[in-house]
């Protein structure tokens, strides 16, 4: 009887064992089944989040470079490739990707190194070995972006879709999106794309997902279109200035800001978005005018703050202003630090070094591949309390933000600087030259590269460098006084064009551009140019009356 009553225990003891481990397998199962299908949801900065709590993520960290790649990020996107492949990912698709992200940042023999290695892996080597072919058939001119074409004809997007095919779970987050639209996910927001094309709604939140994972011009297409099915739509509106500012059609972007805060003058992102091209197109009172209506309108904004501690510092008149800006910023938003090397500059100006080196160093914890900051600390670095051990800080700094960002005339011209006033003239002479090479306009590295050519002995381009310092020096000094008198009349639209015309004439066609830009932002055409700046004021509450001329 007992040893029944105890066989009867060990079976339920039995069925209870496997029912919970069929429990914690099916949890197990569910949760690795969202994962996946989270991988298809999220936006990029969630998946870049998540790659800081999780960095040893191997299926995380590839798409996340995918989607790096998509945005153009390059950089970033070779680093986190890489990762991935490190941590033991290991597809085709992920080293074609990889190769031609490489290629793209004109790395052509490291691209050829990772397909080398990649074909080390039987079940890679059949499109790795095509790869390659049609590599092997390009001309030997090709450029970075046909070979990386070559490399990979899908581009990320085959590698994108390896990790996002989700799970099935995915009707939970389809369920989910319809019940909160503004909170659906990416993948969610791209089915419903496909399926609506003429739905402005979801047009619109495509072109928002788009924007998010900073794919702009695929952004500006949609959101178009978008705008011709709903015409009278603020937000669409708003979204295609957006998208067209950070895809770098500036002087269009703010027309449509423009046209936006004609219909709704109180849209505070209208303003702040006008704000941005008015710093961009260096019209620094209409920036002020512009920022200060916007933390009149929303005085706990910290984004208008930071713009008109920007717009402050811009124009140099008054950086105490920009200071206070800052300062209140910080106030209203003390976990962001994504406008620190902002705030920096104006801390150094004025003589607030301690403070600068403070925050730059707060923000490299949390952004510790934010180039410009590893640049900005190095400056810091050599401007006070100066030992020999803060100024190897300072080189060190200034080597991570080369490598960061190796194509940036300035932190390559800084780097070469330094190690010139250190002696080191062989090792100054490579980086000045390749600052000059990308910026033929550096006084300062020009002149640091014909001291350290003396030093090195190379008298003959020392000679020929010092020439060129003399020439660049007048034709500064030109700019400079235009860019005086524009600051004292930021409303003549020829001192813009004239400055333009000497941009170009100085081999800056870029620079010429957008100072271009700038005068038919305030012009909008020539026959109407008071009446154009007059519509600009009165879409930013500027009651500065205006001189006929």
């Amino acid at each position: 009887m007992q040893s029944s009553i105890g066989s009867r225990c060990n079976v339920r003891r039995l069925v209870g064992l496997l029912s919970l481990a069929v429990l914690i397998g099916f949890g197990a199962l569910c949760l690795r089944a969202w994962h996946q299908t989270w991988l298809s949801e999220a936006y990029l900065p969630d998946l870049q989040q998540a790659a800081r709590e999780r960095p040893y993520d191997a299926s995380l960290m590839a798409l996340l470079g995918a989607r790096l790649a998509q945005a153009r990020r390059y950089d970033e996107a070779a680093r986190s490739l890489e990762r991935a492949v490190a941590l033991g990912e290991d597809n085709p698709e992920l080293w074609l990707t990889w190769a031609a992200t490489e290629a793209v940042r004109d790395e052509r023999n490291f691209a050829w190194a990772i397909l080398m290695a990649g074909m080390q892996h039987p079940q890679d080597a059949p499109l790795l070995q095509a790869a390659l072919q049609r590599c092997h058939a390009l001309p030997p001119n090709t450029t970075p972006l046909a070979l990386a074409t070559a490399i990979s004809p899908s581009g990320p997007q085959s590698l994108v879709a390896h990790y996002t095919r989700g799970s099935f779970l995915n009707f939970l987050a389809d369920w989910y999106g319809h019940l909160f639209p503004e909170r659906s996910g990416y993948a969610t927001r791209k089915a419903w794309a496909l399926k609506r094309p003429s739905d402005p709604t979801v047009q619109r939140l495509w072109g928002e997902a788009l924007l998010r994972d900073g794919r702009y011009a695929e952004a500006v297409l949609v959101l178009q279109r978008a705008y011709r099915l709903a015409p009278k739509s603020l937000r669409i509106h708003r979204d295609l200035a957006d998208a067209l500012y950070h895809e770098g059609d500036v002087g269009k972007a703010g027309l449509e800001y423009e046209a936006c805060l004609k219909e709704h003058p109180n849209d505070l992102a209208s303003l702040l978005g006008l704000g941005r091209v008015a710093l961009d197109k260096h019209i620094l009172q209409m920036a002020i005018d512009v920022f200060r209506r916007a933390t009149t309108l929303a005085p706990h904004n910290p984004d208008a703050w930071i713009g008109l501690g920007r717009a402050y510092f811009n124009q140099q008149l008054d950086l105490g202003r920009s200071l206070q800006a800052y300062q209140q910023a910080v106030r209203l938003a003390p976990d962001r630090t994504d406008f620190y090397p902002y705030y920096a500059d104006t801390l150094r100006a004025t003589y607030h070094y301690r403070e600068a080196e403070q925050v730059l160093r707060r923000r490299l914890q949390e952004a510790p591949y934010d180039a410009r900051t590893y640049f900005l600390l190095a400056v810091t670095l050599q401007e006070v309390n100066v030992t020999p051990a803060r100024l190897q800080e300072a080189e060190g700094d200034l080597r991570v933000a080369v490598e960061l960002e190796p194509q940036n005339a300035a932190m390559l011209s800084a780097l070469g600087r330094l190690l010139q006033e250190e002696g080191k003239a062989e090792q100054a002479i490579p980086f000045l030259e390749t600052a000059l090479k990308l910026d033929v306009h550096d006084v300062a590295a020009t002149i640091a590269l014909a001291r350290a050519c003396r030093t090195a002995g190379r008298m003959r381009e020392a000679q020929a460098a010092e020439k060129s310092a003399a020439d660049l020096t007048r034709y500064l000094a030109q700019v400079k006084s235009l860019q005086d008198a524009i600051q004292q009349h930021p409303e003549e639209s020829i001192l813009y064009r004239r400055l333009a015309d000497l941009y170009l004439s100085g081999g800056e066609p870029d620079k010429a551009q957008n100072y271009l830009q700038a005068a038919e932002l305030l012009e909008h055409n020539q026959a109407r140019a008071l009446q154009g700046l007059r519509a600009l004021q009165n879409a930013t509450f500027n009651t500065q009356t205006l001189n006929r001329r």
